[in-house]
């Protein structure tokens, strides 16, 4: 006697993520099995090195690289043929390492994704087959030209073991652990905490970082109202709340630093600062992003609203095409090439005879043609560099002879005034009134000259030419005298005290 079919979504997601392992077990099998010089290598442990090390480095405009893999696999590969009593061969290494990067790529399917069948049910209970399909490495164009090499997100949750957990909560778990930790000392367990902490903020990077990947593909592939509205709030909470921890969680290990004083907890206690730190740099470009996501949102509605639904197609062109298509041989491409131009490219008619524009062609004026040397026009060069200045010298003569003549103590607007009214020129005027100025500095405490100019009056000045604060020019040693006179000052006063 049969009963109902009793299945959830759960279930598919467990599953989902057990298949994600299948290539990785296949390969290893595979590897395993094969007698050559690479048998005695486990692939399985190299892959996990080879994802740290591309989760490790990647960020902050750094590319890695075949030789960035190569350096850190291969002191693993070394050690494992002492083990074995087998003598070192870079060249070995080399190829091993080529082979492992090949088979994350898959490129024994020509670089393709991984495709996986399984068996679902729906929820009347009904069977169903579907395909999986996902990629673990790619190989895109780095910061500095060179081909990088990117961890899919599958992979990095593979990494990363949290498949069936949720990403924030495991974070501000991992969050917690570290700042219990660190008060109650354990250093070097905190810096672990630390280094999964890290990890998961890279993973909840990823994971918001598909839905603008998708939307600039095809706006119709993610449920913006509901989904990824959900996803942005959350998300946001999530930021701040983070952000105000790994705070506290930094603060806390800089209070522990100051204070320990034994060698060997120093170094695991910087490790956790810098890596904390790092992920609060994460969440600080996360939350840049989010504040850029509806914008982003509105401009590719307002690109994708006139596109025809059959144009629009969800084809990832960098990595399903253009990524395919760098992974073939030479002749494959040009092949490959050769076999679609046709259809990407369209028909187009030759190009007809057009007796009219022959005409009109040969009738035009034959161009002069220059043979040899041609002599170069004469140019009217101008001096650069040359300080520029308003008023002559005959100006700034009559501007000295004014203030040899003129009678202190006075003010800026009675000596504007009567210069005014003796028809002095107005450059002249000019001349004089900046040079008051230049000597006018109330915060200046020093001995300038024999003239002093102080503020005495607010909005006093208005003359035709200028207004504003009116100037009182004196002269200097009524305000005080010079710096010798100060100094045999000082000495009396300091001889009569003795």
């Amino acid at each position: 006697m049969s009963g109902p079919v009793s299945w959830n979504r759960m279930l598919t997601d467990r599953q989902r993520v057990l298949l994600h392992t299948q290539p990785l077990m296949l390969m290893r099998y595979h590897w395993l099995s094969r007698e050559d010089d690479g048998q005695r290598y486990d692939p399985l442990c190299l892959w996990i090195k080879l994802f740290e090390v591309v989760i490790d480095q990647s960020g902050f405009g750094n590319d890695v690289v075949r030789d960035s893999v190569a350096r850190e696999l291969i002191p693993l590969l070394r050690a494992v043929d002492t083990a074995n009593q087998v003598a070192p061969d870079e060249s070995r290494y080399r190829r091993v390492v080529d082979r492992l990067i090949g088979n994350l790529l898959n490129e024994s399917n020509r670089g393709e994704s991984f495709t996986i069948d399984y068996t679902d049910f729906d929820e009347n209970g009904h069977s169903d087959r579907k395909s999986l399909k996902f990629k673990l490495l790619k190989e895109v164009h780095g910061y500095t030209g060179e081909i990088a090499l990117e961890l899919s997100s599958e992979a990095i949750n593979l990494f990363l073991n949290a498949l069936d957990l949720d990403i924030e909560s495991e974070q501000i778990a991992n969050e917690a652990v570290v700042q219990f930790q660190l008060e109650r000392g354990n250093f070097d367990k905190a810096r672990s905490s630390a280094e999964v902490a890290r990890a998961r903020s890279l993973q909840y990077e990823q994971k918001l970082s598909r839905f603008i990947e998708q939307v600039k593909r095809d706006i119709r592939r993610v449920d913006w109202r509901e989904e990824v509205h959900l996803a942005l709030v959350e998300a946001n909470e999530h930021v701040d709340q983070r952000l105000r921890i790994e705070e506290d969680i930094i603060r806390t290990a800089r209070t522990r630093l100051d204070t320990i004083a034994e060698d060997d907890t120093v170094v695991p206690l910087t490790d956790v600062i810098r890596l904390v730190q790092d992920c609060r740099s994460r969440h600080l470009r996360l939350n840049r992003r989010l504040m850029t996501a509806r914008d982003e949102f509105i401009e590719q509605q307002s690109r994708q609203c006139f596109v025809e639904t059959s144009v629009s197609l969800p084809v990832n062109l960098r990595d399903d095409v253009l990524g395919a298509l760098l992974a073939l041989s030479t002749p494959a491409a040009v092949q490959f090439a050769d076999d679609s131009v046709h259809t990407l490219v369209g028909p187009t008619a030759p190009g007809l005879l057009n007796l009219s524009q022959l005409v009109h062609w040969q009738l035009q004026p034959k161009r002069e043609a220059v043979i040899g040397e041609t002599d170069l026009e004469d140019v009217d060069l101008v001096d650069a560099g040359v300080e520029l200045s308003r008023f002559d010298d005959e100006t700034l003569l009559q501007c000295e002879k004014v203030f040899e003549e003129l009678s202190l103590p006075a003010r800026l607007s009675a000596v504007l005034k009567q210069l005014a009214e003796d028809g002095c020129p107005e450059p002249v005027q000019d001349a004089v009134t900046l040079q008051i100025l230049e000597r006018f500095d109330p915060d200046d405490e020093g001995y300038l000259d024999q003239i002093r100019v102080d503020l005495v009056e607010r909005s006093g000045l208005n003359s035709a030419r200028c207004w504003g604060d009116d100037l009182q020019i004196e002269l200097a040693e009524h305000f005080w005298p010079p710096v010798e006179e100060s100094n045999q000052s000082l000495e009396v006063s300091h001889a009569g005290e003795r």
